[in-house]
């Protein structure tokens, strides 16, 4: 279906696994170190490890897995680890008061447990101030290193999006162009440009 085929990749576009971890760790950090809320940190950061561990499917994916992928997954097997210490005996997750030096009792981190959980922000820190120098740099995009489908794709039935008249036609998308650029913000929202079946770009 070229309708899903197109929204899916747009999306993969619209945010590369370098700004997805970017934006993961920040948030991991924020609920381990400010709220002690291992258990969201968990939630944050488990399903960004399962789609690396997926594989990439792109030249940039494969860029960033050769980059990051190695630390990245020695910091998965410390989280494991953690999981495995604090829940073997009973234990739960912490959702909060999960960092510092309160006392011990079966909810909270269990000293081989705290360490590995250590272990694992060490090289998840590494690997964020990596990140964060790259992505100034991040000001444009090759689609077919981000979007081998979307590069491909041509004339679509899909139509150009505001181009739908009263009487039901509509310009078609022809193409994607190359070129896809990063708006130079906090957000970094990207501006495509599709050249549509009457010869015109959008």
């Amino acid at each position: 279906d070229q309708a899903l085929l197109v929204s899916s990749e747009l999306i993969r576009v619209a945010i590369l696994w370098l700004e997805l971890w970017h934006e993961g760790l920040e948030d991991a950090s924020r609920l381990y170190f400010g709220e002690g809320n291992v258990a969201g940190m968990l939630d944050v950061l488990l399903p960004l490890h399962d789609q690396l561990e997926t594989g990439p499917s792109t030249r940039r994916e494969q860029d960033f897995a050769r980059s990051f992928g190695r630390d990245l997954a020695k910091a998965h097997l410390f989280l494991k680890e953690y999981i495995r210490l604090t829940t073997s005996n009973g234990g739960t997750i912490p959702k909060s008061g999960g960092f510092g030096g309160q006392s011990t009792n079966s909810t909270q981190l269990s000293v081989e447990a705290e360490a590995a959980l250590n272990q694992a922000w060490d090289l998840y820190y590494t690997v964020f101030r990596r990140i964060n120098k790259q992505l100034p740099g991040l000001t444009s995009l090759e689609l077919s290193h981000c979007s081998p489908a979307l590069f491909s794709s041509n004339k679509l039935e899909l139509g150009v999006p505001g181009t739908y008249r009263v009487d039901g036609s509509y310009v078609k998308i022809e193409k994607f162009n190359p070129s896809v650029q990063v708006i130079t913000s906090k957000q970094r929202p990207r501006k495509i440009v599709l050249r549509g079946s009457d010869g015109n770009d959008y």
